[in-house]
């Protein structure tokens, strides 16, 4: 759908051109967006969503014997970070 060579060492800001390029080439506009954890960030989750688009995209991954964390139960804490919220412990 859409492809780019960068010198850039980090996903994070090539996410969102990247949507915008497929939906120019495609010409469709789809509404979930699936992303590797290498664009997570607070930016690029607004953006998605600014796109009108729902962001998929996952935590870093677990090493092997690391706990897994609980699901958080509640109210949305003041000051809620999504990287840090979903960072491993």
């Amino acid at each position: 759908m859409a492809n780019e060579v960068v010198q850039d060492t980090s996903d994070k800001k090539q996410g969102v051109p990247m949507l915008l390029r497929v939906a120019r080439n495609t010409g469709a506009s789809p509404e979930e967006s699936s992303m590797d954890a290498g664009c997570l960030s607070e930016d690029n989750v607004s953006k998605v969503e600014g796109l009108g688009r729902e962001a998929l995209i996952p935590p870093d991954r677990l090493k092997r014997g690391d706990p897994v964390q609980r699901a958080p139960r509640g109210r949305i804490p003041k000051g809620f970070l999504l990287p840090t919220a979903c960072a491993a412990s």
